[in-house]
């Protein structure tokens, strides 16, 4: 399989990220976003996790989705606050496979909007308070099959980079939320 040389890759997840980001702000006020500094899709956890399904030989692709903390999906939902008032949004990993499998990390965001590693593997809380108002706003976030990764690929240490984009492991969120004034 042939690889893009690493500069490559990452002009194509900057250019993809921002095709993503774009398309959703049509029509939208201009909204401040931060390239959140997701250098990598690790957390507190360790990434060693024991899927049975999951051999150096083969690893069988796992569908996933991310639901917030009632179970519900977020291509579907969204996320709302109020501005100056601390948000509680969780983000989980749905999927049949081992938890902790699958990894994410908030890419893209508005600058209040900070993550920080949930106390279940591969989730993600978002504990900030608002500073702006905002109406069927977005934040772009990275979903990895983190196992699928290092046990197919020839360097594993590139699987935790966030610069590194893979076609067969990685899928895009675009998770709506709405945030209104005091």
């Amino acid at each position: 399989m042939y690889r893009y040389p690493a500069q490559v890759r990452v002009m194509l997840t900057a250019t993809l990220v921002g095709l993503v980001v774009g398309m959703s702000a049509c029509g939208k006020a201009k909204q401040r976003v931060d390239i959140q500094d997701a250098s990598s899709v690790s957390s507190t956890d360790t990434l060693t996790v024991n899927d049975p399904n999951c051999k150096k030989s083969a690893c069988p692709k796992v569908d996933f989705s991310i639901v917030n903390g009632s179970g519900k999906d977020l291509t579907t939902e969204s996320f709302s606050g109020s501005m100056g008032v601390p948000v509680d949004w969780k983000l989980r990993v749905k999927s049949d496979a081992t938890p902790g499998r699958v990894r994410i990390v908030i890419l893209q965001a508005p600058l209040w909007l900070k993550s920080k590693p949930a106390d279940i593997p591969g989730g993600v809380d978002i504990v900030e308070a608002p500073d702006e108002v905002a109406t069927n706003a977005s934040f772009v976030v990275l979903g990895r099959d983190i196992s699928r990764c290092k046990a197919l690929e020839k360097v594993t240490k590139s699987c935790t980079d966030t610069k590194t984009s893979y076609k067969e492991y990685d899928t895009l969120f675009n998770i709506r939320f709405s945030i209104t004034g005091n």
